[in-house]
């Protein structure tokens, strides 16, 4: 088992095959539309759309992380919110990382002082979680009661470029 990856991480699931027989983990521009879109209508700092696979998280689309010295576009999975949403299958809301107990210990959150996190599934044409598009602050954030169906319905935008990405491999 690799060092990064947690003890409780689960058999290679659906998405990794899916992942590895497309180009979803190059870059497009309509992924960036999408989180440039995130940022404007939630207001916030950072956006992004990954995909995960059994160890690592690949991001797609990153907008606003330039201004901040950019990011590398590969992480260990453990180091990701996003492998909360992929595990979960579930839209994931988070105040503040770092006093959520939920994520206490937890690799992910452990260097997040402050951050407000958003993340919702991205789903392929089969129904597998693929990945997520979330939205980042760099401090506590409380999100509105619009917020989740506003990020599903940009998902919802994510997932049809990925079905048609797809398609044409």
């Amino acid at each position: 088992m690799p060092p990064d990856r947690s003890p409780d991480a689960g058999p290679p699931d659906a998405r990794v095959p899916v992942l590895a027989g497309t180009a979803l983990l190059d870059p497009a521009p309509a992924f960036d539309r999408v989180t440039a879109l995130v940022r404007r209508l939630l207001d916030v700092p950072v956006a992004l759309v990954s995909f995960a696979d059994r160890d690592r998280q690949f991001v797609v689309s990153q907008n606003g992380l330039a201004e901040r010295g950019g990011r590398a576009r590969e992480t260990p999975l453990v180091h990701a919110l996003a492998q909360h949403v992929v595990e979960r299958e579930a839209p994931l809301v988070v105040e503040d990382a770092s006093h959520d107990p939920a994520f206490h210990g937890d690799l992910a959150a452990g260097d997040l002082e402050g951050v407000g996190y958003l993340g919702v599934p991205v789903r392929g044409p089969s129904g597998v979680v693929l990945g997520s598009l979330c939205a980042v602050t760099s401090e506590p954030r409380a999100w509105r009661p619009g917020d989740v169906e506003t990020m599903e319905s940009l998902g919802a935008i994510v997932e049809t470029e990925v079905a048609l990405r797809m398609a044409l491999r």
